[in-house]
């Protein structure tokens, strides 16, 4: 007796697989976008954190060298009277005891201020000269000769506070050596208020572009 095979079964059989094998190839692809995505936000995820470990590095170097020119800040009586200190909106003037190279000791200005999204810091040649010290003080522009240096970049914005230690709270500083000040949110400390010796520290408060809060730090004032 001769069987023939049932045609019908084997079409069957044949069109059951062409569907397992697209159904194989959607699957992959749908893995493959799955993996791609998920590749995509290691990546992204990696380059975040980076910026993040970078930001902090910075960070820690911008407070230690804020820190050594908060506690080398010179004394009233050693620059004509004037303020050590000047803080009107995104800029911090420091006057702050240096040397020149043969060790003489003299009188340097520090400026850190906002520029384009950048904290910059720009530091004068020590001084002996009221003049100089003076033309220092408030020019508007660094010396070509002496360019600012970037110190961080996507900052948003810098807030800066001065801590009483008499009356043990912080104070918003706007202590101007320029035109009058801006009002701010708080009541600000006159530009003609003369310097409290009680100011016994500074905050400075750092907003990233790519953040919701700040980043802040407390220095010490003066030796």
């Amino acid at each position: 007796m001769v069987f023939e095979r049932d045609k019908s079964l084997h079409l069957n059989q044949s069109g059951v697989t062409l569907v397992e094998l697209l159904l194989a190839i959607a699957i992959l692809g749908i893995i493959a976008v799955l993996g791609w995505k998920g590749l995509d936000s290691i990546i992204f995820s990696q380059r975040t954190l980076s910026e993040d470990v970078e930001n902090i590095r910075n960070l820690q170097i911008v407070f230690a060298q804020l820190q050594t020119d908060c506690l080398k800040l010179a004394k009233p009586n050693r620059i004509n009277g004037r303020s050590p200190l000047a803080i009107n909106n995104n800029v911090l003037i420091i006057s702050r005891e240096s040397h020149f190279l043969n060790g003489t000791p003299g009188v340097q200005i520090v400026k850190y201020y906002l520029e384009e999204e950048n904290l910059m810091r720009w530091a004068s040649p020590t001084t002996r000269s009221i003049e100089s010290l003076h033309r220092y003080f408030i020019q508007q522009e660094a010396n070509v000769s002496n360019p600012p240096i970037s110190l961080l970049s996507s900052i948003d914005k810098i807030e800066i506070n001065l801590w009483d230690q008499n009356l043990k709270k912080w104070e918003m500083a706007d202590l101007s050596p320029l035109n009058s000040p801006e009002k701010n949110s708080k009541p600000p400390i006159s530009a003609a208020q003369i310097w409290k010796s009680s100011w016994k520290g500074l905050s400075l408060a750092i907003k990233f572009t790519n953040r919701q809060s700040s980043i802040t730090k407390i220095v010490a004032l003066g030796p």
